[in-house]
């Protein structure tokens, strides 16, 4: 499966141009897409679906939508697989 960072900075480059762009649509910094697109930290669960729209707004598929929301549901379980692993 594709990582979530990876999807999402292949969709903001084609879609949205500059991280501006995509920060200024979901009220966030650039600092924050930098920091989602180098895999250092996740968005906020209850941000995904703001981040499909802008997506879908700016002329993404329906299956490239679906891809970046299947690769963070995916990441998320990993995480939490990790987490309860270690305790």
């Amino acid at each position: 499966m594709t990582k979530f960072n990876d999807v999402l900075h292949r969709l903001r480059k084609q879609y949205m141009g500059k991280q501006f762009t995509l920060a200024a649509s979901l009220g966030c910094t650039e600092a924050a897409i930098s920091f989602w697109e180098n895999g250092r930290r996740m968005p906020d669960p209850k941000l995904l679906p703001h981040i499909a729209e802008c997506f879908r707004a700016n002329g993404a598929l329906v299956d490239e939508v679906t891809e970046l929301q299947q690769s963070y549901e995916g990441r998320r379980r990993t995480r939490t697989r990790k987490k309860r692993a270690a305790s």
